[in-house]
């Protein structure tokens, strides 16, 4: 199933050669001139209920016991992000994941080097992160061919030099699509959904990767059990968010 989904992938990407999402020009699909030109997320809250946090880290109701921080380079509604996000994980073009992974690691360079100039810097800023991704259930990256949460992280350690760890934590189970599910329902769609198999983290600080932040509640499932497994802070950053 595996080399069926890769073979599909090439496929698709010879059939649609890339056009960047902004201005449809053939070669790239964000040429140079428009991913300058995308307006970033700046904005200074919790992103789970809004409140005003310079650091974006979560409420302690907000899920903050378990993810320190939630950060986001894009909104979801900026229509060329959207439209990547969903030919990457629906259309299977990996490839847009990869470019995707390098506005990813452009935007965090940005914020590591603005959070460098503060007085108060984040309790985890000095210390060497390690980059984790969000499993996908292994029924569905087989079908896709590939995890694009893993494509962001592996273009971030490349950017960044972190370590990346792609296997240790692992999803127990898969119910239904977040996407398919109201606010409500995401919480106990992802209860307990996932474990830490690796080695004792012993305090080490995660950078734990996805896509997609909504509610944030895939994200603070991951992070409770990077948790048990003996995680320092555990900072999420996604690509987008809404």
């Amino acid at each position: 199933m595996e080399f069926i989904g890769n073979n599909f992938n090439i496929l698709i990407e010879a059939l649609f050669p890339k056009r960047c999402f902004v201005c449809n020009r053939l070669g790239a699909w964000f040429c140079l001139s428009c991913r300058t030109k995308l307006p970033r997320r700046n904005i200074r809250q919790c992103l789970v209920c809004g409140r005003f946090n310079y650091w974006q880290q979560l409420c302690s109701d907000c899920g903050g016991q378990q993810l320190n921080n939630l950060i986001a380079s894009y909104n979801y509604k900026v229509v060329a992000i959207a439209n990547g996000l969903k030919a990457c994980k629906y259309h299977f073009a990996s490839s847009v994941g990869e470019e995707l992974g390098e506005l990813l690691a452009e935007y965090w360079l940005a914020w590591r080097e603005e959070a460098s100039q503060a007085i108060v810097k984040p309790r985890w800023f000095n210390s060497n992160l390690l980059i984790i991704p969000i499993p996908l259930a292994s029924r569905r990256a087989r079908f896709r061919g590939f995890n694009q949460s893993e494509i962001l992280a592996e273009i971030l350690a490349r950017k960044t030099n972190y370590d990346l760890d792609r296997h240790s934590l692992i999803r127990l189970h898969f119910k239904k699509p977040q996407a398919e599910l109201s606010a409500s329902d995401r919480q106990s769609n992802v209860l307990d959904a996932f474990k830490w198999t690796g080695t004792p983290l012993k305090g080490r600080n995660i950078l734990l990767i996805d896509d997609v932040a909504t509610t944030g509640s895939t994200l603070i499932s991951a992070a409770k059990a990077l948790k048990i497994g003996g995680a320092g802070q555990v900072i999420g950053l996604v690509l987008a968010h809404g």
